[in-house]
């Protein structure tokens, strides 16, 4: 099937201080087409491509995030409000169409669709104010496309789409499971508790070739909750990091740990800060002390460094918060000759430098600027050991819609089954084998309290089906609801009743 609108020269609109400086150019580039941006004079702050086209006439198309989905990921009908970040698909009655910018782009990427006409947003400012490029050409996007049949199974399809945005995905080579403390410590973990954790979750998985992790998440550090660093030492309820992921080793699994590497728990000159307390990442001498800390993880034994909150901190935005602008107006880079895209990818890459031969999970971080230096991100808002609702909301539309980016992009976790008290367990049930069977990393954070023969059997079920490689599995009614209850896997079929 033809998709011709990329051939087609797009209408050009530049938002700069001396617009008639800048020099955009678009030009095919081994099977994507190249956007590249330079300005000798001024800043500039975003330039947008509008393509006419005729396939947009009714049908659906899919909405991603900037970072995390929020329970609202899916298709929707065509809205010219609607802003998709990254990429998207546009499914009618005559056929299927995938475009989307590249991984790692230089730039914050969104679409927006109308009848006739697509558009490509590209936000090039560092921070909110306009990126000074000074003569730099700055390739913005890489952009490709891909069109399909009205017959096309329109889950493999955007795998294929997602397979084309990331071709040097960085992966683990064996599935990803285990166990992670917070919801059910919410913060108030001890080392105790997760060598408690860590026995436990050895004697779940019976695969001697494929070892859990046991996660250390938030509250192990001086300043303790998810509060800043420093990431020096365990707490008083902590002790020696490198002892307890001995510990955690001895006891069978594989020791994780969590870090908010942009907070500071202590004063700092605020000509190293874009907010108080947060480093800023466009300055060298915060990439160094970013390294040290993740390099400290490392050795103290971590095989798994889970680092957090980089998107607000340094935007002060949640991904809902971004329809009108990624960053807020308070929130400024030092170093304003980068784009801030390019900003992000530099911490990603310095945090990738620095862990070795760690496994790298981001969360509340820009996924597809990590894609390709990070094997596993969280893709959706906090699941709960509290409230089913929002596990619901957050867990299942993250596992059903960001599956497609499971291994062609990083491995992708839909976040953890929090099994407490609170949690109707049938209920809970349903989650823990959706994600056991999904194909995608399995994290539980199990209360004690809440454990018994039949959650023991789930569990250990639940991990020998997590730790060996699986198809992915596909959300068959994904065109009628955010939380999908049908789902396949091969011959297998799955429904789950969520109310």
């Amino acid at each position: 099937m033809s998709f011709p609108f990329l051939d087609s020269g797009p209408e050009i609109r530049i938002n700069a201080e001396f617009p008639g400086a800048v020099e955009v150019g678009v030009a095919f580039a081994s099977e994507v087409l190249e956007v590249s941006i330079s300005c000798a004079r001024g800043g500039v702050s975003s330039i947008s491509l509008t393509w006419n086209v005729d396939f947009l006439v009714g049908g659906y198309c899919f909405q991603d995030a900037w970072e995390r989905g929020y329970g609202d990921l899916g298709w929707y009908t065509i809205d010219s409000q609607r802003h998709l970040p990254w990429f998207s698909a546009v499914s009618n009655a005559s056929g299927v169409w995938g475009f989307g910018v590249r991984t790692q782009a230089k730039s914050f990427a969104h679409w927006t669709l109308e009848e006739g006409k697509i558009t490509l947003h590209l936000d090039v400012r560092s921070g909110s104010l306009p990126c000074l490029l000074n003569g730099r050409t700055l390739v913005a996007a890489e952009i490709i496309q891909l069109s399909g049949s009205s017959c096309v199974d329109l889950c493999g399809f955007m795998r294929i789409l997602s397979q084309q945005l990331c071709p040097n995905p960085r992966l683990a080579g064996f599935p990803v499971y285990g166990a992670n403390d917070w919801y059910y410590a919410y913060g108030n973990n001890t080392r105790d508790g997760i060598l408690q954790d860590s026995k436990r979750v050895s004697r779940w998985s019976q695969n001697p070739d494929n070892r859990p992790f046991s996660v250390i998440d938030a509250g192990w550090q001086p300043n303790g909750g998810c509060e800043g660093g420093p990431w020096d030492a365990g707490n008083s309820r902590f002790g020696d990091m490198g002892r307890l992921a001995r510990d955690i080793a001895e006891m069978g699994c594989r020791p994780g740990i969590w870090i908010r590497p942009l907070l500071v728990g202590e004063p700092i000159d605020d000509r190293l800060t874009m907010h108080p307390g947060t480093l800023d990442p466009s300055l060298p001498e915060n990439l160094d002390r970013v390294r040290r800390d993740i390099s400290r993880c490392r050795e103290w034994g971590f095989e798994l460094i889970k680092h957090d909150f980089s998107s607000w901190d340094c935007t002060g935005r949640w991904g809902f918060e971004m329809a009108d602008g990624v960053f807020g107006n308070d929130r400024q880079f030092h170093n304003r000759e980068k784009t801030s895209a390019e900003i992000f990818g530099d911490l990603y890459d310095s945090i990738r430098s620095a862990a070795g031969e760690a496994l790298l999970i981001g969360c509340n971080t820009f996924g597809h600027l990590a894609a390709g230096t990070h094997e596993i991100q969280r893709t959706g808002d906090d699941t709960s050991g509290k409230e089913w609702s929002r596990t619901l909301k957050m867990g299942v539309n993250t596992l059903a819609f960001r599956s497609i980016q499971h291994d062609t992009l990083f491995a992708a976790d839909a976040d953890c089954v929090g099994i407490t008290p609170q949690i109707d367990w049938r209920l809970n049930r349903m989650w823990l084998d959706a994600v056991a069977r999904s194909g995608t990393p399995l994290f539980v954070s199990a209360s004690s309290e809440a454990l018994g023969v039949e959650q023991e059997a789930a569990l250990t079920e639940a991990f020998d089906l997590a730790s060996r490689p699986q198809a992915v599995a596909v959300p068959e009614d994904w065109l009628a609801t955010l939380t999908p209850h049908r789902w396949s896997q091969g011959t297998t079929q799955s429904e789950y009743g969520w109310a």
